[in-house]
């Protein structure tokens, strides 16, 4: 490896740190750090920011992570409450020739209301990022393609009939709710605090477009208890 290679294949440790403070005497700016850069908030925006989010914070019914991986836990899930959820994970519901859409991980209907709850075991902002892209994609796929509708409800239906249960489809019309469920060990007390600052904003974005389109949407924090 000569040395061109070598920088080109390294990762500078200090683009690793998320870090946020206040100068002195500043009492209303919020200095951020992430990958490498510094960004200056204003506080009003922080808070306003903490509120929006943490008043759609949940606690979690979720039991706690004690899995290898996500697929493991949403499988276990499903076979330790059979009435409760259907597991979607690695479905998809895309038209034909588009790019997959999983319309969930775990599907349920408390109160016969079609619940899609998307799983990530990550407080990073990248897996953040694909975790609340997933679920605008599969809410805009339910409510804009008729084909993606169609494949979701044969799939729970499928379900509804070899378990003998009765899990809820939505029509393209209705309320349903979205929830994204965060693996971490971090106290689910701290609500939007937990996650990176630009993943905050990405998150208030992607609730905000969902809210947009007449749906539920919130957040929680499964504990993860692995070492």
């Amino acid at each position: 490896m000569d040395e061109n290679d070598e920088e080109k294949n390294g990762y500078q440790l200090f683009k690793c740190l998320v870090f946020d403070t206040k100068l002195s005497g500043e009492s209303d700016q919020t200095y951020h750090l992430s990958e490498g850069d510094w960004y200056w908030v204003e506080d009003d925006y922080v808070l306003g920011m903490g509120n929006y989010l943490d008043g759609l914070w949940k606690s979690t019914s979720l039991p706690n992570f004690q899995h290898s991986n996500e697929g493991k836990y949403n499988d276990a899930v499903e076979k330790t409450h059979t009435e409760q959820f259907l597991c979607l994970d690695g479905k998809n519901i895309a038209p034909s020739g588009q790019s997959a859409i999983e319309p969930c991980d775990l599907c349920s209907s408390p109160n016969q209301k079609a619940t899609f709850t998307h799983i990530k075991r990550s407080t990073f902002s990248q897996q953040l990022s694909h975790l609340f892209n997933q679920g605008l994609n599969s809410a805009e796929a339910i409510r804009m393609l008729p084909n993606s509708l169609e494949k979701l409800t044969s799939l729970v239906n499928d379900a509804n009939e070899s378990a003998d249960v009765s899990f809820a489809v939505p029509s393209s019309s209705d309320r349903f709710e979205v929830k994204y469920a965060i693996i971490t060990h971090k106290n689910p007390d701290d609500k939007s605090d937990n996650l990176p600052f630009f993943s905050r904003i990405s998150l208030m974005r992607t609730l905000k477009q969902l809210q947009l389109m007449g749906l539920d949407c919130v957040y929680e924090f499964i504990r993860d208890k692995n070492k």
